[in-house]
């Protein structure tokens, strides 16, 4: 708590997936004056969880529109995500729809070697989490989403799970999406 702290006030938690919003209630009560905004079906799957207000497809919430872009990314009957651009440091923002498990990812053993390596073949390859691979169900709108996420102004991406991506991050992200994007 003391180094988010150090970092300065915090005025807003945010839920960013549905897959990525269990430490928010531990959050609010570090911090209690912070608005909560979650990402849609977080309501669902915390239905006791307080919240501000849920994440729109596009329009970013006023307590950080000066700082953050967003894109809600849809076409999945899995996983929902909203995608973050911080415009001053080009850094684009995601939890799941990029995965980078690989060798110089620290605290990896066997067995998630074994499972990245051979199962998913997605060791040292950005890819969209399983959950998103087997979850399309509408890819036009998944490649409307990616396409936006695509116009930005970004050159690393900082991801939830894996290595951050720091060189050639559009063709990086790029590759990543090429099953949805073409």
């Amino acid at each position: 708590k003391s180094e988010i702290e150090a970092l300065g006030p915090v005025g807003v938690i945010i839920a960013p997936g549905n897959y990525h919003h269990l430490h928010v209630h531990s959050c609010q009560n570090a911090f209690p004056s912070a608005q909560t905004i979650i990402c849609p079906g977080v309501e669902k799957k915390q239905p006791k969880l307080k919240y501000d207000a849920i994440l729109h497809e596009t329009k970013p919430e006023e307590a950080y529109a000066a700082d953050l872009e967003q894109v809600l990314l849809q076409g999945n009957r899995v996983i929902n995500e909203v995608a973050f651009l911080h415009k001053e440091s080009k850094t684009l923002i995601l939890t799941d729809s990029i995965e980078l498990i690989g060798d110089s990812t620290p605290g990896t053993n066997w067995v998630l070697r074994f499972w990245w390596k051979y199962l998913l073949r997605m060791w040292n390859v950005p890819k969209p989490a399983p959950e998103y691979q087997m979850g399309w169900n509408n890819k036009a709108l998944a490649k409307k989403s990616m396409e936006r996420i695509m116009q930005w102004d970004f050159e690393q991406v900082i991801i939830s799970h894996g290595d951050n991506i720091t060189e050639d991050a559009k063709n990086v992200v790029h590759r990543a999406w090429k099953s949805i994007l073409g």
